[in-house]
Order: C-alpha cells, then sequence, then structure tokens
C-alpha cells in the first residue's frame, strides 16, 4: 500500500482525514481486534513540516494503541501544501469513513 503502485493511483482513494477546526480528523479501525479509533490531529503541533525530506510538504505520523489489544496501528499521511492527501499508509489496521465509524459506534451501543 505504501508507496502507491500505478494501479493504486489510478484508483480514487477516498480522504481519510476529516477538517474539524484547527484539526484534522481520522477514523480507523485495528486489524487485530476490530476495535475503532477517532484520532485527532492538531494542525499546529502534530502535522510536521518536511523541508523537502520526504515527498509532500507535510507529514502526518501517528502510532495507535487501542484498549482491547496489544497491536499497534501506524499511519503515515503526507500532505501537499494546501493539506491535501498525497500519499496514504496505515499498517495494522484500515481508514473508515466517518459514517462507518459512527454505525459501528451506534451499533455497539445497542
Amino acid at each position: 500500500m505504501w508507496p502507491f503502485s500505478k494501479k493504486e493511483k489510478k484508483r480514487k482513494v477516498p480522504n481519510p482525514l476529516y477538517r474539524k477546526g484547527d484539526a484534522f480528523v481520522i477514523y480507523s479501525r485495528c486489524g487485530n481486534c476490530g476495535e475503532v479509533f477517532q484520532t485527532r490531529i492538531r494542525r499546529s503541533s502534530e502535522v510536521f513540516q518536511t523541508f523537502g525530506q520526504e515527498p509532500g510538504a507535510y507529514l502526518i505520523d501517528k502510532e495507535l494503541i487501542g484498549s482491547k489489544c496489544m497491536n499497534r496501528i501506524r499511519i503515515k499521511i503526507h500532505l501537499s501544501e494546501t493539506y491535501r492527501p498525497m500519499d496514504l499508509h496505515i499498517d495494522g489496521g484500515a481508514f473508515l469513513t466517518e459514517d462507518e465509524y459512527l454505525k459501528i459506534k451506534e451499533e455497539e451501543h445497542e
């Protein structure tokens, strides 16, 4: 999945970043136990400039460990100068849409 192959670049990949005020929110699911995560990324302190060392102008590099298992979920996203995702990578889990996340949370409370 990382970096994208030519075939994957042609396929439209949904943007997993949701802008919420001065932050991004990413929804994901653990590939081991199925636990879902809503992760808030503050643009002021958790989005890093790459200074030409990586593709894109900005980088999000986040690691998640849930409460149900010790599986590590690593999220790495390269962003353009306008904060649009260029390359997406997740190890140990999968990205979810906001609707998928809300549906799962609703089913957990039933």
